[in-house]
Protein backbone atom coordinates (compact mmCIF):
# COMPACT_ATOMS: atom_id res chain seq x y z
CA UNK A 1 0.00 0.00 0.00
CA UNK A 2 1.35 3.12 -1.34
CA UNK A 3 1.67 6.18 1.48
CA UNK A 4 -1.07 9.29 0.10
CA UNK A 5 2.56 11.29 -0.44
CA UNK A 6 4.24 9.33 -2.49
CA UNK A 7 0.96 8.43 -4.24
CA UNK A 8 0.16 12.02 -5.25
CA UNK A 9 3.65 13.21 -5.75
CA UNK A 10 7.36 12.97 -7.08
CA UNK A 11 9.42 11.71 -3.85
CA UNK A 12 11.78 14.77 -4.04
CA UNK A 13 8.84 17.34 -3.82
CA UNK A 14 7.55 14.99 -0.50
CA UNK A 15 10.72 15.41 1.40
CA UNK A 16 10.90 19.01 0.68
CA UNK A 17 7.50 19.19 2.25
CA UNK A 18 8.24 17.57 5.08
CA UNK A 19 11.64 19.09 5.68
CA UNK A 20 9.67 22.30 5.51
CA UNK A 21 7.50 21.01 8.09
CA UNK A 22 10.65 19.96 10.60
CA UNK A 23 11.75 23.71 10.23
CA UNK A 24 8.59 25.08 10.86
CA UNK A 25 7.84 22.91 14.05
CA UNK A 26 11.77 23.63 15.18
CA UNK A 27 11.11 27.39 14.80
CA UNK A 28 7.86 26.85 16.82
CA UNK A 29 10.12 25.73 20.04
CA UNK A 30 12.64 28.39 19.70
CA UNK A 31 12.99 31.35 21.60
CA UNK A 32 12.76 34.88 19.22
CA UNK A 33 14.35 36.60 21.88
CA UNK A 34 16.60 36.83 24.68
CA UNK A 35 16.53 39.53 27.78
CA UNK A 36 20.28 41.28 27.84
CA UNK A 37 19.54 43.24 30.59
CA UNK A 38 16.90 43.72 33.60
CA UNK A 39 17.05 47.19 36.25
CA UNK A 40 14.64 46.76 38.98
CA UNK A 41 11.08 45.13 39.20
CA UNK A 42 10.40 43.26 35.18
CA UNK A 43 8.19 40.81 35.09
CA UNK A 44 7.78 38.31 32.02
CA UNK A 45 4.03 36.50 31.62
CA UNK A 46 4.47 33.86 29.56
CA UNK A 47 2.16 32.79 25.99
CA UNK A 48 2.10 29.15 26.67
CA UNK A 49 1.21 29.13 30.84
CA UNK A 50 0.25 32.74 31.24
CA UNK A 51 2.43 32.58 34.25
CA UNK A 52 3.74 35.66 35.64
CA UNK A 53 7.59 35.59 36.25
CA UNK A 54 10.64 37.72 37.16
CA UNK A 55 12.77 38.56 34.54
CA UNK A 56 15.95 37.38 34.36
CA UNK A 57 19.33 38.23 32.04
CA UNK A 58 19.68 35.57 29.73
CA UNK A 59 15.91 34.35 29.68
CA UNK A 60 14.41 33.65 26.18
CA UNK A 61 11.17 34.76 25.05
CA UNK A 62 8.76 33.35 22.64
CA UNK A 63 5.66 34.64 20.67
CA UNK A 64 3.09 36.36 22.56
CA UNK A 65 5.27 36.66 25.45
CA UNK A 66 4.34 40.16 27.62
CA UNK A 67 7.39 41.79 29.19
CA UNK A 68 6.20 44.72 31.65
CA UNK A 69 8.33 47.16 33.50
CA UNK A 70 7.47 48.89 36.81
CA UNK A 71 8.08 52.32 38.25
CA UNK A 72 11.88 53.07 38.04
CA UNK A 73 12.38 49.96 36.20
CA UNK A 74 14.02 49.56 33.15
CA UNK A 75 15.36 45.93 30.04
CA UNK A 76 16.55 45.07 27.07
CA UNK A 77 15.96 42.58 24.27
CA UNK A 78 17.33 41.57 21.51
CA UNK A 79 15.23 39.54 18.90
CA UNK A 80 16.91 36.84 16.84
CA UNK A 81 17.69 39.05 13.97
CA UNK A 82 19.78 41.42 16.42
CA UNK A 83 16.79 43.78 16.37
CA UNK A 84 16.88 45.85 20.26
CA UNK A 85 14.32 47.40 21.98
CA UNK A 86 15.14 48.95 25.67
CA UNK A 87 12.03 49.16 28.14
CA UNK A 88 11.88 52.43 30.26
CA UNK A 89 9.79 52.71 33.52
CA UNK A 90 6.28 51.10 33.40
CA UNK A 91 6.48 50.15 29.75
CA UNK A 92 4.83 47.06 28.68
CA UNK A 93 5.54 45.10 25.57
CA UNK A 94 4.14 41.89 23.20
CA UNK A 95 6.04 39.89 20.68
CA UNK A 96 3.27 39.39 18.23
CA UNK A 97 5.54 37.91 15.31
CA UNK A 98 8.54 36.67 14.47
CA UNK A 99 9.92 34.82 11.60
CA UNK A 100 13.52 34.79 10.45
CA UNK A 101 14.72 35.55 6.88
CA UNK A 102 16.06 32.86 4.60
CA UNK A 103 16.99 33.40 0.64
CA UNK A 104 12.70 32.75 -0.15
CA UNK A 105 11.64 35.00 2.67
CA UNK A 106 12.88 38.47 3.96
CA UNK A 107 11.29 38.10 7.09
CA UNK A 108 9.03 39.51 9.58
CA UNK A 109 8.73 41.36 12.73
CA UNK A 110 5.59 42.20 14.67
CA UNK A 111 5.72 44.32 18.64
CA UNK A 112 2.99 44.89 19.97
CA UNK A 113 3.67 48.39 22.24
CA UNK A 114 1.36 49.16 24.78
CA UNK A 115 2.18 51.70 27.13
CA UNK A 116 5.53 53.41 28.10
CA UNK A 117 9.14 54.56 26.91
CA UNK A 118 10.69 52.45 24.37
CA UNK A 119 14.27 52.89 21.72
CA UNK A 120 14.19 50.86 19.09
CA UNK A 121 17.02 50.30 16.88
CA UNK A 122 16.24 47.68 13.62
CA UNK A 123 17.94 44.33 13.06
CA UNK A 124 18.78 42.28 10.14
CA UNK A 125 15.04 41.72 8.92
CA UNK A 126 14.80 45.28 8.45
CA UNK A 127 17.75 46.29 7.13
CA UNK A 128 17.42 43.55 4.34
CA UNK A 129 13.82 44.76 3.74
CA UNK A 130 11.31 42.64 5.60
CA UNK A 131 8.17 43.59 6.97
CA UNK A 132 8.59 45.07 10.37
CA UNK A 133 5.77 46.96 12.42
CA UNK A 134 5.63 48.15 15.63
CA UNK A 135 1.75 48.58 16.98
CA UNK A 136 0.84 51.32 18.83
CA UNK A 137 -2.48 52.84 20.24
CA UNK A 138 -4.98 53.01 16.93
CA UNK A 139 -1.88 52.77 14.87
CA UNK A 140 0.85 50.97 13.01
CA UNK A 141 4.81 51.98 12.55
CA UNK A 142 6.26 50.40 9.27
CA UNK A 143 9.82 50.90 9.68
CA UNK A 144 12.84 50.73 7.54
CA UNK A 145 16.22 50.46 8.80
CA UNK A 146 15.61 53.23 12.14
CA UNK A 147 16.89 54.28 15.87
CA UNK A 148 13.42 55.68 17.48
CA UNK A 149 12.61 56.81 20.31
CA UNK A 150 8.38 55.92 21.42
CA UNK A 151 6.97 57.25 24.07
CA UNK A 152 3.29 55.84 25.17
CA UNK A 153 1.70 58.01 28.15
CA UNK A 154 -1.49 56.89 30.22
CA UNK A 155 -3.19 59.88 28.51
CA UNK A 156 -3.02 58.55 25.05
CA UNK A 157 -0.59 60.87 23.80
CA UNK A 158 2.35 59.04 21.65
CA UNK A 159 5.30 60.63 21.04
CA UNK A 160 7.47 59.20 18.08
CA UNK A 161 11.00 60.56 17.26
CA UNK A 162 12.91 59.39 14.67
CA UNK A 163 17.25 59.54 14.92
CA UNK A 164 18.15 57.32 11.51
CA UNK A 165 16.40 55.90 8.72
CA UNK A 166 12.68 56.57 8.46
CA UNK A 167 9.41 55.29 10.00
CA UNK A 168 5.67 55.59 8.10
CA UNK A 169 2.50 55.93 10.83
CA UNK A 170 -0.33 54.67 9.57
CA UNK A 171 -3.55 55.81 11.87
CA UNK A 172 -7.04 54.05 12.61
CA UNK A 173 -7.65 56.38 9.60
CA UNK A 174 -6.04 54.86 7.15
CA UNK A 175 -3.78 58.07 6.79
CA UNK A 176 -0.58 57.79 6.52
CA UNK A 177 2.23 59.88 8.02
CA UNK A 178 6.24 59.94 7.02
CA UNK A 179 8.98 60.75 9.88
CA UNK A 180 12.21 60.67 8.18
CA UNK A 181 15.38 61.08 10.62
CA UNK A 182 15.42 64.75 12.86
CA UNK A 183 11.71 64.76 13.00
CA UNK A 184 8.95 64.31 15.63
CA UNK A 185 5.62 63.58 15.99
CA UNK A 186 2.78 63.50 18.55
CA UNK A 187 -0.10 61.64 17.87
CA UNK A 188 -2.98 61.56 19.87
CA UNK A 189 -4.42 57.83 19.98
CA UNK A 190 -7.94 58.77 21.13
CA UNK A 191 -8.98 60.60 18.34
CA UNK A 192 -6.50 58.95 15.80
CA UNK A 193 -3.93 61.97 14.54
CA UNK A 194 -1.15 64.01 14.04
CA UNK A 195 -1.49 67.03 16.72
CA UNK A 196 2.28 68.09 15.61
CA UNK A 197 5.26 67.64 13.28
CA UNK A 198 8.46 69.54 13.77
CA UNK A 199 12.15 69.13 13.65
CA UNK A 200 14.09 68.33 16.44
CA UNK A 201 18.24 69.67 16.07
CA UNK A 202 19.51 67.64 19.46
CA UNK A 203 19.08 64.42 21.41
CA UNK A 204 16.81 65.30 23.71
CA UNK A 205 14.29 62.57 25.58
CA UNK A 206 10.96 62.24 24.52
Amino acid sequence: MQTPCVSSMNFSTCLAMLLLLFTMSSQANESVATITAVLGDVQVIESASQQKKPAEKKMGLYKDDVVQTALKAKAKIILRDQTILSLGSESELVIDKFILGDQANKGSVGINLKRGLFKYLSGDIAKNKGVVQLKIPNGIITVRGTLALIKIAKSGIVNIKTMTGELVLKDANGKFTQITAGFKITFDSNNSTVTSFESFADNCNL
